[in-house]
């Protein structure tokens, strides 16, 4: 398999089911709960770390689709 193949596979894989779709909004009220609690997490971590130091921007090295979080 080449980056090619990879890429149109993930591609079609996003375009089958939205994984944020599922995590978030809707979904067993388990898999909720526990999803809505670690974004909670990370907010809180990435907002500790913003504010104490003079850091504009971070990578978010994750998978799915992809959330992106934006400083306001």
């Amino acid at each position: 398999m080449n980056k090619r193949d990879l890429r149109r596979f993930y591609e079609e894989e996003a375009k089958r089911m939205s994984h944020q779709e599922v995590m978030y909004p809707r979904g067993n009220k388990h898999e909720l709960w526990w999803h809505r609690k670690r974004l909670g997490f990370i907010f809180t971590f990435l907002s500790e770390i913003f504010e104490e130091s003079r850091i504009m921007t971070f990578l978010d090295v994750g998978c799915a689709e992809g959330f992106y979080v934006k400083r306001c």
